[in-house]
Formats: C-alpha cells, structure tokens, sequence
C-alpha cells in the first residue's frame, strides 16, 4: 500500500509503507481486518501525535471530499475530525491508550458537518512510537433521526402548552386595549396634561408589543395549515433579501448570495419566506458590524438547501437553538428559529446549523417534490 511517510512531505515523495500493516502493527492486525479497511462506512486513518496523516481510507475521503494524497499533505486528522473546543480531551484520550486495546466511543462532527463516532488505538512497534489508528462510523443519519424525532416531541409538548396560556391572556389584553382607547378619545376631547397624554401613548405601544408577541407565540403554538403552490425558491429568497437589505445596512454588515439559477417546488411562499427572514436577520445581528452575511441556494439530489453563513462569534456550545425560548438577544422570544423548525417540518424539510471555520451556517432544507401542473395560487410564482 502507498502512503505518504512523514520525511516525504517536503519532497512531495511517495514511498511504499505497507509494513504498517503488518511488521510493525501487530496490534492492528489483531483489532482490525485489514479486508475491511476500506469497506463502504468504515473511516480508518492512522497518525502521530501531532495529527499528520499516514493512512487515509475511501471512507475518509468520501466524509472529507479530499483524495487521500491531498488530506496527508495538507491537513492533519485534527484539522479534518476534531472541532477545536474537543481537541484537548481527545489529546488525553491519546496519552491513555495501551498496547492491543481500544479506546471508548467518543463523538465529533468533522470540517464538514458529518457526525462520526470514533474509537481509538494505538499502533504497535518500535519504528512508529506515538503513532494512532482512528476507527469511525458516519452517525449523521443516525443522530439527526434522534434529535428530528426528540424536537417533534419537545414542540408538540410546549405548542399544547402555549397555546393555552396564549388564549388566557388574550381576552384580558384585548379588554385592556379597548379601555385604553376609551381612555385615549375622553383624554383628546378634555383639558389633559401633555405628561397624561404621553404616558397614554407609551402604554398603548406597550399594548401593541404585548399583542405581537402574543400572535408569535399563538403562531409557534398552532400554525396554520400550508398553502402549497408552486414558486421558485430563487425568487422566493430575493423577496426576503430586498426586504432585509436596509437592516444589514443600518448594522453594518455586508450581505451577499450565491443562489442556483432556478429551483422550483411545492411550499408555502408566506411561512417560507418568514422563515428566511428570520434566519437572515439574525446572522445579521450576529455579523454586526463589518460582518458578512451570504446566502447561497444549490439544488441536491433530493432537497433544495438554503444556507445562511454568517462571520459572527458563534453560538454557545451545544446550544439547542432550535428549542422554544431559546435566544440570545435579550429582548427575544426565543421562538423565531422554533417557527423555523416547524415550517421546515410541516414542508417534510428540516433547518439545522453548523459551526465552518469561523462561520455559523444555519441550514434550511426544502424537499423537491415536483409541482403538479395543477397546483396554482394567485400567488405563484
């Protein structure tokens, strides 16, 4: 088998090191087949200490996109595995290991999103001292059905719940509105103080806020059945991005996109839309000022896929955004990205979120069932 062996980076040599797999690395033999080494779902690499690259299989590649002579060169396992935030424990993890065994299962979501499950060992003989071999399994597929199935449950749950309380505080906020324009015409025809009028006004914008806040909460609580027709997302994400151009102005932020020439199918355009504004405006408040903010849109083979980067600093680790009332702005609901989730949802979609390099990339999946010649509306597009 041909590697690249450490010595041979400057030079751009290859060399044959196939005695890593059997005179120096009885161990490995005996944790691994090497039949299996490149079977379809198995990654396996092998590197030392500092994370550059001896072995890179088919299934390092596939998950990275990179041919195995470009990954060994360019990148060490950490740059292509391991998030930053888990480097330092997977270190240790290394430092534990002992001869002829494997370490624990431990987790990581690798430079492009996948999550992998990885098992650790060390590699046996004296001509490779601190040399490791990772063994991974693409849990992406796996984990994203556990957490789609655990939000459903979590929305179901808080939606019952909210919708509840929204319908108590409805009839008391309206009786108040009322009263207060009781209040507002005896004040405009009778001899009140400028002071009087003023606190009027600034109770009835408060009213206003209290209203709007409770129609989003009754929106994330029972949203209304879609309105299919057939639109192209194209169009769909310009309407969001023209209305939300003098937001990115007045913060300072630069707004690009990158959308496919055309992608049509069935959605919604009102909550689609909604939904984009939302995830666009808040990359724009987390770029600030002289951030950037792209929108890009490509067709895959089963969904169309809207991303949103943004250059801010990142959201806290592990953070369930997607969970009602979950926000960072400390005048939030907490339920835009939840109305997010529940629009991508109700279309058989899904809208997740990524960390890049230095970008946050909120994802929002559409699938691409075809537009019967049927479906129309007066809002078709």
């Amino acid at each position: 088998m041909t590697l690249w062996r450490g010595g041979a980076r400057k030079s751009g040599r290859m060399e044959n090191m196939s005695g890593i797999d059997n005179q120096d690395t009885p161990g490995l033999r005996s944790e691994v087949d090497g039949r299996v080494l490149e079977g379809a779902g198995l990654l396996f690499a092998v590197f030392d200490q500092e994370g550059r690259l001896f072995r890179f299989n088919q299934g390092c590649e596939a998950i990275t996109g990179l041919g195995r002579e470009e990954a060994c060169v360019g990148y060490t396992w950490f740059d292509l595995f391991a998030p930053v935030e888990q480097r330092s424990a997977i270190c240790e993890r290394m430092s534990r290991l002992t001869d002829g065994a494997l370490g624990e299962a431990f987790e990581c979501t690798c430079s492009q999103g996948r999550r992998v499950e990885w098992r650790l060992g060390r590699v046996q003989g004296k001509h490779r001292p601190g040399w490791v071999y990772a063994l991974g399994f693409d849990v992406t597929l796996e984990r994203d059905a556990f957490d789609l199935s655990e939000s459903k449950a979590r929305v179901a749950a808080l939606a019952s719940l909210t919708s509840g309380l929204a319908h108590e505080l409805r009839n008391p906020l309206n009786a108040a509105c009322l009263t207060l324009k009781v209040i507002e015409r005896y004040a405009a025809r009778s001899d009140v103080r400028l002071e009087m009028r003023s606190a009027i006004g600034q109770i009835q914008s408060e009213l206003t806020r209290m209203t709007s806040l409770l129609e989003e909460f009754l929106d994330f609580a029972r949203p209304k059945p879609l309105t299919l027709a057939s639109h192209d997302l194209r169009a769909v994400i310009g309407s969001a991005l023209d209305r939300l151009g003098p937001a990115a102005a007045a913060a300072g932020a630069v707004l690009t996109f990158s959308l496919a020439p055309s992608v049509r199918l069935l959605l919604d355009r009102d909550r689609v839309e909604r939904a984009l504004e939302c995830l666009v405006d808040n990359a724009i408040t987390a770029a600030g000022s002289a951030g950037k903010v792209d929108v890009r849109l490509r067709a895959g083979s089963r969904t169309a896929v809207v991303e949103i980067w943004d250059s801010g600093p990142g959201l806290p680790p592990n953070a369930r955004v997607f969970d009602p009332f979950f926000t960072t702005k400390p005048q939030g609901t907490g339920l835009g990205l939840s109305i997010v989730q529940r629009t991508a949802f109700d279309h058989g979609g899904r809208a997740s979120v990524r960390r890049r390099g230095r970008h946050t990339v909120f994802v929002l999946e559409l699938p691409l069932r075809p537009a019967p010649p049927m479906v129309r509306s007066a809002g078709a597009a």
